[in-house]
Parts: structure tokens; sequence; C-alpha cells
């Protein structure tokens, strides 16, 4: 199953160490032994885009505080993004890994 193709969230089975840079050295890790055949569950990762896009909409760069990340709203975009990712496995309760 695919997610929208809006390049803010990726099924963790599209992503493998070619896209650590995109989506981090631990989902790209998990996408790898998804794909092999491991038993790791279903599920979708948010890009660095996502990150950028929200940091830029609340006028934040890269150097931005915890605190400050913390309080922003995310873009519609963004939001749609996590829904997609949200209906794809289910609507259920989800576990959120960093």
């Amino acid at each position: 199953m695919m997610l929208p193709s809006s390049g803010l969230g990726l099924a963790l089975e599209a992503v493998g160490l070619a896209d650590a840079g995109r989506v981090g050295r631990k989902a790209a890790t998990l996408g790898e032994l998804k794909r092999a055949g491991f038993p790791v569950p279903e599920g979708v990762v948010l890009t660095t885009e996502a990150l950028a896009q929200t940091l830029a909409a609340a006028g934040l760069g890269g150097d931005a505080q915890p605190e400050q990340v913390l309080a922003v709203g995310l873009p519609d975009e963004v939001a749609e993004a996590m829904a997609a990712a949200a209906e794809r496995l289910g609507g259920g309760l989800l576990a959120v890994r960093s």
C-alpha cells in the first residue's frame, strides 16, 4: 500500500539505507530488515522534508531549540501526511518512535 506522493511520508518497506539522509538511519535500517523478511511491524516514516516544512512554517531554522519545536503547530500538508499514515496502518492505536 502506498502513501500519497507528497514526499513527506513514506511506507517503511519503501525505504532503505540509501534513504538514510531523508528518513534517518533507524528507519532506513528497519526498512532494509522488513524487505529482507525480518519480523518488523508495519510502519511509516515522516521525512526530513516534513520537519523542514514544519520549521519553516513557524519561522524556525535547524538551530531551533526543542521547546520551540514542541510549541509549533503542523502545517496542513504535514498533518495530512500523518493522517494518511495513520489510515494506512488501520487507524487504531499507534506507537511513535523518534
